[in-house]
Order: C-alpha cells, then sequence, then structure tokens
C-alpha cells in the first residue's frame, strides 16, 4: 500500500504517494525504525496516511484525478475516478473509425506510393478500351500502356485484361461504398452521442462494421 504524509492544517498532501520507509525520523529528530510496520493508528498520528486510487470501472472513460482528496472519515488521501472530456473521446473515436476504414481497404487493395494513381490509371484505360470495342472502334494499343503491360505480365490479351481490370473495379467501388457507408455512419452516430457510454456503443458498432469488410 502507498502511503503520503498530511499537512495537519491543510490536509493537503505533503510529497508524493511512496511506500513506507523503514526507518523515519521525526520532525522532533527521533528515528523510528521499523516504521513500514506500525499500524495504521500509530502512522496518522506522525503524519502518514495511506493514498488508494477509486476503482475505475471503465479506462477509456475515466482517469484518475491528478489531485487526491483526503477522505476523512477513513483517513487517507483517494485519487477519484473523473470521467474524461467527451469531446477528446469523441475525436479519439472518429481517428479510430478512420483507422478501421483504411485497414477495410487495405485488405483487398494494394498500398504504397503512387498505387491509387496507377489504379486509376489503369481503370481509366479499361473504361476507354471497351468503350472503343462496344462503338465498334479499333483501339489504338499504344493509348493503353497500362493495360499492355499488365496484360503482358500476367499472360492475357490485352482485351481479356482490360474486361478483368473493368471488373475489378467494379467489385471495389461496392467494396468502397460499403467502407464508407460503415465509416460515415459510425461517424454521424458518434457526432450525435450524448455520453461516453454512447461514444464508444457508436465506435464499437462501426470498427465491427468495418472488419466484417
Amino acid at each position: 500500500m502507498l502511503y503520503a504524509q498530511i499537512n495537519p492544517d491543510t490536509l493537503q498532501m505533503i510529497g508524493r504517494a511512496q511506500t513506507l520507509p523503514q526507518r523515519f525520523t521525526t520532525a522532533g529528530g527521533a528515528t523510528i525504525n521499523g516504521f513500514d510496520t506500525l499500524p495504521q493508528a500509530a502512522l496518522f498520528g506522525l503524519g502518514w496516511v495511506p493514498v488508494v486510487y477509486e476503482t475505475i470501472g471503465n479506462p477509456e472513460t475515466h482517469r484518475h484525478g491528478l489531485a487526491p482528496v483526503y477522505d476523512g472519515e477513513n483517513r487517507r488521501f483517494v485519487f477519484p475516478a473523473v470521467a474524461r472530456d467527451l469531446d477528446t473521446l469523441k475525436a479519439e473515436a472518429r481517428a479510430a473509425i478512420d483507422q478501421a476504414a483504411s485497414d477495410a481497404s487495405a485488405r483487398h487493395i494494394t498500398q504504397g506510393v503512387g498505387q491509387e494513381s496507377r489504379y486509376l490509371a489503369k481503370a481509366e484505360e479499361a473504361a476507354a478500351y471497351l468503350r472503343a470495342l462496344a462503338e465498334g472502334r479499333t483501339p489504338d494499343l499504344d493509348d493503353y500502356p497500362f493495360l499492355q503491360a499488365e496484360a503482358t505480365a500476367c499472360g492475357r490479351t490485352i482485351d481479356a485484361q482490360a474486361r478483368y481490370v473493368a471488373d475489378t473495379r467494379v467489385r471495389w467501388m461496392a467494396l468502397g461504398a460499403a467502407v464508407e457507408a460503415a465509416r460515415m455512419g459510425g461517424k454521424t452516430a458518434v457526432a450525435a452521442a450524448e455520453t461516453a457510454e454512447a461514444t464508444l456503443a457508436a465506435r464499437d458498432t462501426a470498427l465491427a462494421a468495418l472488419e466484417a469488410i
């Protein structure tokens, strides 16, 4: 157990909470050996009281206060459980949802510098290539460098590669829509929450939805 010295006039803690020393010298100069074995009544008479921390049920919604409160009835200092700032909790919840959305996307699409622009370029080339075929035009292969390179690398014809890229984009658009719906729905619910508990519930619902994608 932790103890601290108490100012008898102000009932404030002197110094910090600590384990009892084995030897203690009083203000009058007397040295007490085995100080850490004294009963609490004797310790109180020498100006030392226990220090306890109030039980916290949910560490996400509460933290221990920085300033201890003196409990005169039980002769002890108590660091109370203090509710966390709701705006801070909401900001953390929004950040967690955004990260979960990013993680959900990363499970289905390669991440990396320039990767998004390459995906977009391939999708645009595939759409243009297939549109040319649908209109009865012969595509100029020089206009489709990404499709040509990827078709060669994957051992496909450029027609097959264009259809593969287009089909992949359709699947990704559906997936991206699901991710965005869960992300924005979660953040909207967090914004509307009026309590810490409701904030965490909204966050957890969104995280579960994103984890399932």
